[in-house]
């Protein structure tokens, strides 16, 4: 006896493939606080035979006993004009989203069944750069955003709803 405690751990995987009839796929983030909630960030054809950038709120249904696969169910699509990047669920906070676009960040209130949006700043800037990505910063108890905006990473204070930091040029 070697008073070493031994284990046999085994994991299972079940795969399954869903469709996204709604367009292609660009961004995907799982809720932290619901494993079966997620973002999809994609892109779909307008009326006008152009294309528009949209954000959607999905659910994997798990399916009853008698039957064989679970079911991808659209929650919500969240109404947003401009073209959007990214979205994230919030790291504390299970009804709070964020959702990048190309002119914009903004928050939203997920914990109703209609999102509304709570929050959100335009981009101000010269030369028409755009936001490409953000992220939550859990340090701050959910009160700050960092933003990649072209040339430059900015920090912004929800409380305060003004620019913090900025980095500019940080691959230089």
């Amino acid at each position: 006896d070697t008073g070493v405690l031994s284990a046999q751990v085994s994991y299972s995987f079940v795969l399954n493939t869903f469709s996204h009839p709604w367009g292609e796929l660009w961004h995907l983030h799982w809720s932290p606080h619901d494993s079966r909630l997620f973002s999809a960030c994609y892109n779909t054809i307008t009326e006008e035979q152009g294309t528009s950038m949209k954000c959607a709120l999905y659910t994997l249904h798990k399916g009853e006993e008698n039957e064989e696969e679970n079911k991808l169910e659209p929650v919500t699509v969240l109404d947003i004009e401009a073209e959007v990047k990214v979205s994230y669920f919030h790291p504390g906070d299970p009804t709070k989203f964020l959702v990048i676009s190309d002119s914009k960040f903004s928050v939203w209130d997920t914990g109703d069944a209609t999102p509304v949006e709570t929050y959100k700043k335009p981009l101000q800037s010269k030369g028409g750069s755009k936001m490409s990505n953000g992220k939550w910063n859990p340090l701050e108890s959910g009160a700050a955003i960092a933003t990649i905006q072209e040339s430059s990473v900015k920090g912004w204070d929800l409380r305060t709803s003004k620019e913090v930091w900025s980095i500019e040029q940080p691959e230089a």
